[in-house]
């Protein structure tokens, strides 16, 4: 073969010296053009069958594996050109193995341009590995490795490394030189490539770390308001954490900001099976007092408190029984509260609820009081964790929470209405003109 190539060849320079009267070099040279020009062509022609024999045989080779996902292997195969880039690797070497034919009268331009087609071919595999990981990233977006670092972010940094040997090992053949003096000679630029990959670096030193840790997962629920993000994680990139707000907005959180600043992971919450209720009702203050003995029978039978008020009755009598002289009694004896009645019915309420976990913490509380009233603060633990059940849960507790309490003699404070404003200006005006 290689010498039918040299015999025409040589026929072309003679025609074109002979016909057209064309140099002997320059001759040469428009063959050698015209032969490289060949054996692209050929190569083209190389790379079109076997991308087709390669897309032909990807859907069994899938198959084979078994796994549940094929379609989406299949889709994100053909998505990244995997099948396209696979090829060109075997079209570039096609022409590495035919150039030598096509240069052979041009020894050290032959030399220069096989450097050229080794370091591309190093590019092109590195393309098409990329490629595939790419799609491996796409399919096992939601899967985890034994350690718990996401497979997404496995995949990205298996593509930066394979981009940073391939680009070393191209630059080292196309300028013909050993891979230790090529690294020597970059260490001059490493403050320079370290601030141009910043993001990547940071970002990927700071995926180790949130993988490592186990801080974050796809699906959590985190909070990171210094970027507007609360909603579910729907990506860990190598750079970026994807964030899919309850609005159905998206999120990019830089990588390297959850780990040097704080945020909130709402996992532990999910993993415990218990959502947290806290949230207070203000008592108007103008209401609290004690039982009347009336009121003390009818609040006897509610059966949440039919215990407590017969336990609390009887102490009291017992401690009252001291003062004699009924005139020293009010100031001295005990008596039972509305205020403190409805706190231990709230308890046990809460206590019996169908939704409320007892075997988690459970208080009724008085907060400071303050403008507003006396603050009654309820922490329990609602059962059920999805926001729409979450959120009926805490409204008809608080509901129950309003509606009883007149039974107790208590309100709610509410500030006063306009209609009141009016009805008090009014008021102060008449006392002012009779005072007149």
């Amino acid at each position: 073969m290689l010498e039918t190539v040299n015999r025409t060849q040589a026929n072309l320079r003679d025609w074109f010296e002979q016909s057209l009267g064309l140099p002997e070099n320059f001759a040469a040279i428009v063959v050698a053009i015209g032969s490289v020009a060949a054996v692209i062509l050929f190569a083209l022609a190389i790379d079109r069958l076997v991308e087709w024999i390669i897309r032909s045989l990807v859907p069994s080779i899938v198959g084979r594996f078994g796994s549940t996902k094929n379609a989406e292997w299949l889709d994100a195969l053909r998505e990244r050109f995997v099948a396209r880039r696979s090829a060109h690797i075997l079209a570039v070497l096609t022409v590495y193995w035919m150039i030598p034919l096509a240069l052979d009268g041009f020894p050290e331009t032959l030399a220069v341009v096989r450097n050229l087609i080794e370091g591309y071919v190093i590019i092109a595999a590195v393309i098409a590995i990329n490629s595939l990981l790419g799609a491996s990233g796409d399919v096992l977006v939601d899967d985890e490795l034994p350690a718990g670092v996401s497979l997404r972010f496995a995949t990205q940094g298996a593509q930066i490394t394979v981009w940073v040997v391939g680009l070393i090992l191209a630059a080292s053949v196309v300028f013909d030189t050993s891979v230790t003096v090529l690294l020597s000679g970059m260490a001059g630029m490493a403050a320079i490539l370290a601030l141009v990959f910043r993001d990547s670096i940071l970002g990927f030193v700071a995926g180790i770390q949130l993988a490592g840790n186990d801080m974050l997962r796809i699906d959590d629920w985190i909070e990171v308001p210094q970027y507007g993000a609360d909603g579910i994680v729907t990506d860990i990139g190598l750079t970026t954490v994807k964030v899919q707000n309850f609005d159905k907005t998206i999120s990019t959180v830089p990588s390297y900001a959850l780990v040097s600043e704080s945020f909130r992971n709402w996992r532990g919450m999910q993993d415990a099976g218990a959502r947290r209720i806290m949230r207070a009702v203000s008592v108007d203050m103008d209401r609290i007092g004690f039982l009347t003995a009336e009121m003390v029978e009818r609040l006897r039978k509610i059966k949440l408190l039919e215990k407590y008020v017969e336990q609390k009755t009887r102490e009291i009598e017992t401690h009252n029984k001291q003062f004699s002289d009924p005139a020293c009694r009010p100031p001295n004896a005990r008596q039972l509260t509305n205020i403190g009645t409805f706190r231990v019915y709230l308890e046990g309420y809460l206590g019996q609820h169908p939704d409320i976990r007892d075997d988690m913490t459970l208080i009724v509380r008085q907060l400071p009081p303050g403008p507003e009233g006396l603050p009654i603060q309820l922490y329990a633990f609602s059962a059920k964790q999805d926001w729409k059940e979450y959120e009926r849960i805490q409204a008809d507790i608080f509901d129950h929470v309003l509606a009883i309490m007149p039974e107790f003699g208590l309100k709610a404070f509410q500030g006063p209405t306009s209609d009141e404003y009016l009805r008090h200006d009014s008021q102060f005006d008449e006392s002012m003109r009779s005072e007149n």
